[in-house]
């Protein structure tokens, strides 16, 4: 009897994924489908925010949140428009994650912590969660940052002519290092969709344009918040001693800010890495390919596709970033570990 109901079951859910099959996945089921079949940090992000309690009660409270719908980012219902817009959608489900995650992590320690603290997803299904020490806003950086140097998202983060209420600003370092978690999160999700363009989208040039784009679009921030992070520690460290000295103190944000970085730059290495091979597999298919620091080049019988790259502002950090004055301050980050 046992061994009918067994099989049974089975024919069951065998219908069951039969009817799923058949049918259109929506736009948002196809979002959470690319996410959990190609980029499982992604998936891990979006789903773990949606699946969340909106209510989280504490010793004598409890606090309700308003969930957003990640669906608000996304642009179109195409499959081209999809792709482009899960970069997003990752991005910014993470700005809300890392709050009620620290929530959920505050309940599991019964208590114990407190609401002003952020959990930062570092892969693994492991977080660090981050208690926020004093800070001032950072727009007092605004004059330690050369012309030079403020680059594409200077203007929206940091500098005084944008929104004053951004997190990035009114939260001081931890803003910034909000927006270095979330940008790694985004970018590796769009790095992550590489074997669906490659095995899924019809060959064509304009395809890796598109595959390109949703990495290219925000590779900078990586370098643009680490140099913003670094840039605030130092202005601390001559202008508020006690406030640098709480946040080196502060062991988790250390950890936070160091493992993002790692992060970041694995990512950006197996990025160039695969692009790399695919301008190799491009040109053994009688394409030309050509890239600066400003853009790339795919052509071949008269189609040319010439894009932007973003590249520029990367490596202008990049090459900033090993200056000494830099790297004392990471050297410091280190060694308060």
């Amino acid at each position: 009897m046992r061994n009918w109901l067994k099989i049974l079951a089975v024919f069951l859910l065998y219908l069951l994924f039969l009817q799923t099959e058949s049918r259109a996945l929506s736009p948002r089921e196809t979002i959470l489908q690319l996410l959990k079949y190609y980029s499982p940090t992604g998936y891990y992000i979006v789903n773990q925010y949606e699946t969340a309690p909106e209510e989280v009660e504490f010793q004598k409270w409890k606090t309700k949140f308003k969930k957003s719908d990640f669906m608000n980012f996304v642009r179109g219902d195409s499959i081209e428009d999809l792709l482009r817009s899960i970069n997003t959608v990752v991005h910014e489900t993470a700005h809300s994650y890392i709050l009620v995650k620290a929530y959920q992590l505050c309940k599991d320690r019964k208590g114990k912590s407190i609401p002003g603290y952020d959990a930062y997803y570092i892969g693994n299904e492991t977080n660090i969660t981050v208690k926020k020490t004093p800070i001032f806003n950072t727009t007092e950086i605004i004059g330690s940052i050369p012309e030079s140097l403020r680059t594409f998202r200077f203007k929206t983060y940091i500098s005084d002519e944008s929104d004053k209420n951004i997190g990035s600003k009114i939260n001081g370092v931890y803003g910034l290092l909000d927006e270095y978690h979330a940008y790694y999160h985004g970018n590796k999700a769009a790095f992550d969709l590489y074997p669906y363009y490659r095995d899924k989208m019809s060959e064509s040039p304009e395809k890796w344009h598109n595959y390109f784009y949703g990495v290219n679009g925000s590779l900078a921030a990586s370098m643009e918040f680490e140099f913003y992070i670094l840039k605030y520690l130092q202005y601390a460290k001559a202008n508020y001693p006690k406030i640098y000295r709480d946040i080196l103190h502060n062991k988790d944000f250390c950890a936070a800010f160091l493992t993002i970085k790692k992060n970041h730059a694995q990512l950006a290495e197996d990025y160039f890495k695969v692009k790399e091979e695919l301008f190799e597999m491009l040109r053994q298919e009688g394409y030309t390919v050509s890239e600066d620091e400003q853009s790339y080049t795919i052509e071949k019988d008269h189609i040319r596709v010439r894009v932007t790259n973003n590249l520029e502002s990367y490596f202008l950090l990049q090459r900033e970033l090993e200056k000494e004055e830099h790297l004392i301050i990471l050297k410091e980050l280190e060694n308060a570990l």
